[in-house]
């Protein structure tokens, strides 16, 4: 049974009176981190502003903590940050956090993880900021080069690169890490990580899937070392993208058993809302495709209820949104679909998330075949160009775009199409917890 949630007011009356006793202090933040180990996200964010208030008081109390505690209090409430963005679009988490960035500077501590709790924030509200880069490379920066904290924050560098399109930049990143780290410690951990990011930046720009495939493959082979978390959510990703290239080799069940595997050691790690919701999201993919829409549209709410808790306003809600709009031209209902992808786009562009945008007009030229309007073909068609040449053209070359859509467009089709296709291993089953209850009658699909 989880704690009754903190009343700030009472907190704040607390703190004022016992402002000098360092021990009840001292055990009031250490009860903080432990809650925010023990209770998932969605228990926590009750107490979110205590979170946020207790950075201020301990600013205004320098000295009064010990500096394990300060550090263990810091690197709970940059994950929660991470996790959670900033509900009712309240700034003080932002401020929160620069603050916790200079204490921890301050008292001499490693501020690189703050910088990219920050990153992870900041990339809940907007996926491609300056803001967000700058986090980064201040975390790249406050690090010893070589060292395990460098990697790591470079490999957070990658991660934006690919996920804002710069799939070349992203590749040139993952060669720093080979070039600059320890021949030994790069061996025993970090080159699970360069394999995942390189196969990622191959398979997500489609420039050599049987590339990607080769270096996922090898990534997984650390899977006997996911006692070291980092390396397993490293691992769970690397199965993630596998059973992305078995979705594009028409093997719908062996991609939803692929996602599911890769769910099994992202579930040994801390909660990560953001990649939780991507799990659910991309298992709903396939099952869509192989007309398992019930077991589809259960991933896909869960999908939409983790991106509400984590406050996400970014690429993840826009692309659950496309899931949704999937899911009911799957189940007929083309003009819903539109309605819903109309939304996405409109999403997309105010959170400059080009992909998001690409995908999304590449979703109205389909669904206007399907309703065979030229009107909307035509419209839809001259807003991918416009939206290439400003967007994805200033990072891959118009080329390279035009060269992935035969790869896209089928994938998109046989999604939204209700008829099976020839040469597609159907996906029918998925063997998961979330399926282990009674059913409900079929009900719609609904966007939340």
């Amino acid at each position: 049974m989880s704690a009754v949630p903190l009343d700030v007011a009472q907190w704040q009356a607390k703190f004022a009176a016992r402002a000098s006793d360092a021990g009840r202090w001292t055990a009031n933040v250490r009860n903080l981190i432990d809650r925010a180990r023990r209770e998932p996200a969605d228990v926590t964010r009750d107490d979110y502003a205590t979170y946020v208030f207790t950075i201020n008081e301990i600013a205004a109390r320098p000295g009064l903590l010990d500096a394990a505690t300060l550090s263990g209090f810091f690197t709970e409430f940059g994950r929660l940050a991470a996790n959670l963005g900033e509900p009712a679009n309240d700034r003080r988490v932002g401020e929160a956090l620069d603050q916790a960035i200079t204490l921890q500077r301050h008292s001499g501590g490693d501020i690189s993880e703050l910088y990219l709790a920050k990153a992870a924030y900041l990339g809940s509200q907007a996926t491609e900021s300056r803001d967000r880069v700058q986090a980064i490379n201040a975390a790249i920066d406050s690090s010893r080069p070589g060292s395990d904290d460098w990697a790591t924050a470079v490999i957070a560098l990658a991660a934006y690169q690919i996920e804002v399109s710069q799939y070349d930049e992203a590749i040139d990143t993952v060669d720093r890490i080979r070039a600059a780290m320890p021949t030994d410690r790069y061996r025993q951990k970090f080159r699970c990580a360069c394999l995942v990011y390189e196969g990622m930046a191959r398979f997500t720009s489609f420039q050599d899937i049987d590339r990607a495939r080769q270096v996922l493959t090898e990534a997984i082979d650390y899977r006997n070392r996911a006692n070291d978390l980092v390396i397993a959510r490293w691992v769970a990703t690397a199965y993630h993208f596998l059973a992305r290239i078995a979705e594009v080799d028409r093997q719908l069940q062996t991609a939803v058993d692929l996602y599911l595997t890769g769910k099994q050691f992202q579930d040994l790690c801390p909660e990560d809302i953001g990649a939780n919701a991507f799990i659910h999201l991309r298992i709903a993919e396939p099952l869509i495709a192989g007309g398992a829409l019930r077991l589809a549209k259960d991933h896909l709410d869960e999908a939409y209820r983790l991106v509400k808790t984590g406050s996400n306003i970014s690429s993840a809600r826009l692309q659950v949104q496309l899931g949704y709009a999937t899911l009911v031209a799957a189940e007929g209902d083309v003009r819903a679909a539109e309605d819903v992808a109309v939304k996405a786009l409109h999403r997309s562009q105010e959170v400059a998330f080009w992909r998001g945008e690409l995908l999304c007009l590449g979703y109205l030229l389909v669904l206007g075949v399907h309703r065979r309007r030229p009107d909307k073909i035509a419209s839809a068609a001259l807003r991918i160009l416009r939206t290439a040449f400003i967007g994805e053209l200033r990072r891959n070359g118009l080329l390279k775009l035009l060269a992935r859509i035969p790869v896209i467009l089928p994938i998109a089709v046989r999604r939204m199409s209700r008829r099976s296709r020839g040469g597609t291993a159907p996906a029918s089953r998925c063997d998961c917890p979330l399926h282990d209850r009674t059913r409900l009658p079929d009900t719609p699909a609904t966007t939340g």
